[in-house]
């Protein structure tokens, strides 16, 4: 039974794996690569005139605005003469393998700054492993649920019926030829039953013809 639950379970999680493999590419490039992309040339544009202007509370509004979405870990924001103009940072959100994307703030074609903005992979692996728990979850209580059924099924049609036959060979066996063994199955086990009654049926006539004859 384990051998068939593990040929059973161990494929489905091998393509659970390669399927959040290739969830996770697609993933990584709509949520980070794309939007680390998008969010450099946003804040890289509306940059100009704060740096310009050096109105860093309008700076932070957009440098916020971008913060909102969970998976941004920082955004840096430089001056013309490579001074931190405006940072925010949530460190708690920093992971292993962060990807950043730097764009030069332009005015009339003149660098005046550059924005740097971060964004972490961990959200997306972290979704993507509790995915993977909960299939493995599922896959474990449907193959539990099935095997309870295929053994109560077994149960049923197999064990309780050799147990009928074994209580009907050991009344044989102690002469109990009295009590008909009544089989309506046509399966294997219906074929052995009719067997077993067919002999009991022709000990009880040998039995008989032998009393009559040590009567004569």
């Amino acid at each position: 039974i384990l051998g068939v639950a593990y040929g059973i379970l161990l494929p489905a999680l091998i393509l659970g794996y390669f399927l959040a493999q290739n969830r996770y590419e697609r993933e990584l490039d709509l949520r980070v690569n794309k939007a680390k992309s998008q969010y450099a040339e946003m804040l890289s544009s509306a940059m100009a005139i704060p740096i310009w202007n050096l109105d860093k509370d309008v700076a932070n509004q957009f440098v916020q605005a971008v913060m909102r979405n969970p998976e941004v870990v920082r955004v840096t924001v430089e001056d013309e003469s490579k001074k931190q103009f405006v940072l925010s940072e949530i460190a708690g959100r920093r992971g292993a393998n962060d990807q950043s994307e730097a764009r030069s703030v332009l005015l009339d074609g003149k660098v005046i700054g550059k924005v740097t903005v971060e964004l972490t992979t961990g959200r997306i692996k972290q979704d993507l492993i509790d995915d993977f728990l909960k299939l493995g979850g599922a896959l474990l209580a449907q193959v539990l649920i099935s095997f309870t059924l295929i053994l109560l099924l077994f149960e049923r049609r197999i064990v309780h019926p050799l147990q009928r036959l074994l209580l009907a060979t050991v009344d044989l066996a102690r002469g109990k030829l009295d009590q008909p063994l009544s089989w309506q199955r046509q399966d294997e086990i219906g074929h052995l039953a009719q067997g077993l009654d067919k002999m009991r049926q022709d000990l009880g006539a040998l039995i008989a013809e032998r009393d009559g004859k040590n009567a004569a």
